[in-house]
């Protein structure tokens, strides 16, 4: 039936626009779903498949870890043994024998969390093969399928900026270490997914928080926290959400305090179990011999010292911290050509500056939070850092590069996107800029055979 005045013909007309706009933006939506997987699963698999065994950072130890939870070794030990094709893999036996040698686990302090989705392939290509060369190369498929998986439903999640969060989720080093065996592909996941939810829960939901999304978050806090140590502050972020949909401003702060001292306890836990059942002198060997409960008190003694290496660190070290976020290949021993990370800056900056396929309302005292959670998280990954590997006496920060910043880089982003009214070619300038940085992630895998 057709409205019979003219305020009815208004309202009827605004309500169609408003549903096509809508259904236009879920159309769109979709599209940009099915692109990443496409790109994702197409780069990832030339990644897994190119890169030579043990090509990408601590791989060797990676897998050496996996394939000791596949034969139920929760926790290697100095006298752990593994099969000689294993440990002399890429150059060994093909076959697995009998035949077993000593090794030297370098990540014993990483729970079995770190290393469940590449334990499923190895698990399954051992049901069925004995190849190692199978069975290697199912434990890095099995890890790109679940950081496709994560990043497919964080990408849904994020509420706005799906297509800048899309260019983060398609770095070339994010897709690299992915396609291997390290457990960046769950740490930074699980970062990323905590964010897409939280902020998910503030911007597009008002109702009381239910029992179900408190238990959910309990369990993404205790283990994002043993995926990394520098997601430790993520429950923060929950400051997002209006007090009055946990209860009030009190009840607020004291389940954020809450999930905070879960995270906490959960690496504490870890940390003590490990040692009491291996030994601390295992888990705590390092480059230069360090104590860390030592050097943590000579922290707390002079904690000024901290902010003096932190700017060091930066001075000296910020073009290797941006190169080793964006692109740095093999043993981050392949840097790609200049012009590359160039371009990679402008695309990107091009495309924060114009994405406008949802519209963003953030308030300044939440653009202050997320900056500052951002950078908190990187200040936290210095800090660890300086504590575990680092002598005290030095001037700047070991170890450090610029992968562990990637799961902070959401906030920061967050934080500095314009806060005026996009532009009408906004549109076709972020999809422009989105596919610059797809068409430079296959350019560094031909960059990275090429070099």
């Amino acid at each position: 039936m057709f409205p019979a005045s003219l305020v009815e013909i208004h309202q009827w007309f605004k309500s169609m626009t408003q549903s096509v706009k809508q259904s236009s933006r879920k159309t769109s939506e979709s599209w940009l779903y099915l692109l990443f997987f496409l790109i994702a699963s197409s780069a990832g698999l030339a990644f897994t498949l190119t890169v030579p065994p043990l090509g990408a950072p601590d791989e060797a130890y990676h897998f050496q870890r996996t394939y000791s939870l596949s034969e139920g070794i929760l926790l290697p030990h100095p006298e752990t043994t593994l099969p000689k094709a294993v440990m002399d893999y890429p150059k060994g036996s093909v076959q697995l024998t009998e035949t077993r040698q000593k090794n030297d686990f370098n990540q014993v302090n990483s729970p079995p969390l770190m290393y469940l989705p590449q334990l499923l392939g190895v698990l399954i290509a051992r049901a069925f093969s004995s190849n190692i060369n199978h069975i290697f190369i199912a434990g890095r498929l099995s890890n790109l399928a679940f950081w496709i998986t994560s990043g497919l439903v964080s990408l849904k999640l994020f509420p706005f900026l799906k297509k800048t969060f899309m260019g983060i989720l398609l770095l070339p080093m994010v897709v690299f270490l992915s396609a291997s065996y390290s457990y960046d592909a769950i740490s930074t996941s699980l970062a990323f997914l905590a964010i897409a939810y939280i902020l998910h829960l503030a911007f597009t939901q008002d109702e009381p928080l239910q029992s179900s999304v408190h238990i959910f978050l309990a369990l993404l806090f205790a283990v994002i926290g043993l995926a990394g140590k520098g997601n430790l502050l993520m429950p923060l972020l929950l400051f997002l959400i209006p007090p009055q949909r946990f209860g009030g401003r009190s009840k607020q702060i004291m389940t954020v305090l809450a999930y905070l001292a879960l995270g906490f306890a959960v690496i504490m836990g870890w940390q003590l179990f490990v040692e009491r059942n291996i030994g601390r002198e295992f888990v705590l060997q390092n480059p230069f011999n360090l104590d860390p409960i030592l050097q943590m008190k000579a922290v707390l003694r002079a904690p000024w010292v901290i902010p003096q290496v932190v700017v060091n660190s930066i001075k000296m070290n910020y073009v290797y911290y941006f190169q080793t976020m964006v692109a740095v290949f093999g043993q981050l021993d392949k840097y790609l050509p200049n012009w590359f990370y160039i371009i990679w800056s402008v695309a990107f900056l091009a495309l924060v500056a114009s994405d406008s396929l949802f519209p963003l309302e953030l308030k300044v005292w939440q653009r202050i939070l997320s900056l500052a959670l951002g950078l908190s998280g990187i200040v936290l990954v210095f800090i660890l850092l300086y504590i575990l590997y680092s002598p005290l006496d030095g001037t700047w920060v070991m170890g450090i590069q610029g992968r562990y910043f990637i799961p902070f880089l959401p906030l920061i982003v967050l934080s500095l996107v314009p806060q005026a009214k996009p532009l009408p070619l906004a549109r076709p300038v972020s999809t422009l800029a989105l596919l610059c940085l797809v068409g430079l992630l296959y350019v560094s895998l031909f960059l990275y055979h090429a070099l």
